[in-house]
């Protein structure tokens, strides 16, 4: 099935999931959950690697109490260390820790760990600012990525957004602290994630007014542009149109001498 999905998507990383593994069905989860793990892993990584995809799992089964904040399911540090040892080098370890403290010092304990034995951890927020804040800024000090998780339902539809809206709008919050490398405490910031949100989603659209701001003209002289520091790639550029009946994006893309069209 793995094989099949990877050669219908043609991913670069697969996800297997294993968190949480021995909350259900077993007598003894310590023992059982180690012997499963030894027997399974080698064979997801076996899978990863002859479809040449890059392995990736959630690791709070290699983490035991006191090896991180929280999401800690390695029973024992003997345990956990064993279940460690079990996963293939240099895998992509999710490293999933919920708890709402902004201080970045107590999650870098684990992300410190699966560096030193090998693995790519991924700092994996959820929608909780303080937990957002003090994880992102821990990422940002080891040098990892991050990922910001949801738990709302199986199926991205609006009904789910509006039952769990702030699992949602945390999308707004993460993406703030992720990509300016601010470190306001949340209740400093000059907005609220959730108000936000319903502006940018259920709000009538406003008007436009003009801002100052940088022109990026393409061409096939000018393939890239430095503005504050950082150099964007230029394309062909893309035009925005509305009227007061309806509004209507049109982005076209050019590669080479192929071009297509999206509407919306």
């Amino acid at each position: 099935i793995w094989s099949e999905a990877i050669k219908a998507l043609k991913p670069k990383t697969i996800h297997f999931g294993l968190d949480e593994v021995a909350m259900l069905g077993y007598d003894d989860p310590s023992e059982q959950m180690t012997k499963l793990w030894q027997k399974q892993l080698p064979i997801l990584g076996q899978i990863a690697k002859k479809n040449h995809v890059q392995m990736m799992l959630w690791g709070d089964v290699g983490l035991a109490p006191g090896e991180a904040i929280d999401a800690t399911s390695g029973n024992t540090k003997e345990q956990a260390k064993t279940r460690r040892q079990i996963i293939p080098k240099g895998a992509t370890i999710a490293d999933w820790h919920y708890a709402a403290d902004p201080s970045p010092a107590p999650f870098r304990k684990s992300l410190q760990l699966w560096k030193k034995e090998g693995f790519n951890p991924i700092a994996c927020t959820w929608y909780r600012p303080e937990n957002i804040r003090g994880f992102l800024l821990a990422a940002k000090e080891e040098k990892v990525g991050a990922l910001q998780t949801t738990w709302a339902g199986y199926v991205t539809q609006f009904l789910n957004m509006e039952e769990q809206f702030m699992q949602f709008s945390a999308y707004l919050l993460f993406g703030d602290y992720a990509w300016s490398g601010r470190e306001d405490q949340p209740s400093n910031l000059d907005y609220f994630a959730n108000d936000l949100m319903k502006r940018l989603m259920l709000s009538s659209p406003g008007l436009v007014k003009p801002a100052s701001g940088v022109l990026l003209a393409g061409g096939p002289d000018f393939l890239s542009r430095e503005v504050g520091g950082i150099r964007f790639a230029v394309i062909d550029p893309i035009q925005f149109q509305s009227d007061q009946t309806q509004c209507h994006l049109k982005v076209c893309f050019l590669k080479a001498k192929e071009s297509l069209s999206l509407y919306q």
